[in-house]
């Protein structure tokens, strides 16, 4: 094959290049160059040279090899120009990627700039109100001075809640870990010295709100030394067992990528994440993840299971196109503890993610008939 010389001038440096010249429908392929990341053909057709399809000027043909100026290029195609000697390759980044570029920097500044106003707002408005703050690694604790003997174990707590979160929602959210350690996802929690109708022993709440691009999470707690403990929890626990106060505040910290999801599907087509007849899938999932892998899953399923079993119309219908869970935390997660372990996460999350108007058509899409699960359920409740 004919060997075609090219010289390039960049301002006053000249660089011989060879390549083997390609014919394809009338034009010879005389040298390839980088456009942002691409990489075009530099041809010749009829005694002209043009890049992809832009007429290339200031070229000279003489002695056999051709002249090109870089800069006329750099200038047709709209693009700045760098040669690149180790590897022979003439490298072009597009004047409007470089201007993007620019724009990008700047509103990452400005973005940056206001993150931090709103948090010495949020300070100043929680500093007002009598709270003082514990900067953690992913969120902020909020406590009274009476309570601040609470504040490693309660941090050690959400840290746990927020180890699940990463582990279980990445693959339904792969950006969740990022997320949660980004200013633009803040979570404050507020550690109540005294019981309020909100918040009180066996009682916590997680308010999540925003958009898909910034969420701001509240959650709100009794901290552990203010307990009564002569209470009981749902189970029959009691009120001063360690594990309690883990369970808890893991379930609450997953509310968080869970709000995260929803917003990230409420705009595209499908049911979640719903209403407050959905509110079992929430609460469900979340005592599952909090409590997975501990002692507590089992406990917990052999302590809820017999009684659903009792009278399992209290707790849960499924019968022909009509699903409803009458007892959140404690059918919702039996229920939702069955389906990960009888049909796994990646159905799961089919389940959240289908694109069915309606949780009962997206169920049966992912499940199968209501009456078919039932049966399944039920002996599931017997094991």
């Amino acid at each position: 094959m004919k060997l075609t010389k090219l010289k390039i001038i960049i301002g006053i440096l000249f660089i011989s290049l060879f390549s083997s010249a390609a014919v394809v429908s009338g034009a010879t392929s005389i040298f390839k160059i980088g456009l942002d990341g691409f990489t075009l053909d530099m041809t010749r057709t009829k005694g002209k040279v043009q890049v992809g399809n832009k007429m290339v000027p200031a070229t000279l043909s003489q002695n056999g090899t051709t002249y090109l100026a870089a800069p006329a290029i750099g200038e047709v195609i709209r693009a700045n120009y760098k040669y690149d000697s180790k590897s022979n390759t003439l490298m072009f980044n597009s004047y409007k990627k470089s201007e993007d570029s620019t724009k990008i920097k700047t509103l990452q500044s400005q973005v940056s700039t206001l993150k931090n106003q709103v948090a010495e707002l949020q300070s100043a408005k929680n500093k007002s109100e009598g709270w003082l703050e514990y900067r953690s690694k992913h969120f902020t604790l909020l406590y009274t001075k009476t309570y601040e003997k609470d504040i490693k174990q309660v941090e050690a707590d959400f840290e746990k809640g927020y180890e699940v979160a990463v582990r279980e929602f990445t693959n339904l959210l792969p950006e969740v870990k990022t997320m949660l350690n980004s200013d633009l996802y803040p979570i404050y929690i507020y550690l109540h010295p005294t019981a309020t109708d909100q918040v009180s022993e066996g009682s916590a709440y997680n308010y999540t709100y925003g958009t898909a691009e910034v969420l701001k999470s509240e959650i709100h707690v009794l901290t552990p030394s203010a307990y009564q403990k002569k209470g009981y929890t749902l189970d029959g626990g009691k009120y001063d067992n360690p594990e309690y106060f883990t369970h808890l505040f893991k379930h609450e910290f997953i509310h968080t990528p869970q709000s995260m999801i929803a917003e990230r599907l409420r705009g595209e087509k499908g049911w979640y994440p719903g209403g407050q007849e959905t509110q079992w899938t929430k609460e469900g999932q979340a005592e599952y993840f909090a409590a997975k892998g501990t002692k507590d899953l089992e406990k917990n399923k052999s302590h809820w299971k017999p009684i659903i079993l009792h009278n399992p119309q209290e707790h849960i219908t499924l019968y022909k196109d009509n699903l409803v869970v009458r007892t959140p935390y404690i059918a919702g997660y039996m229920f939702t503890t069955f389906l990960y372990e009888q049909y796994g996460a990646k159905k799961y999350d089919t389940f959240l993610t289908s694109s069915k108007p309606t949780l009962e058509e997206a169920f049966v899409e992912t499940f199968g008939g209501l009456e078919q699960v039932n049966k399944k359920w039920l002996e599931w409740l017997k094991k």
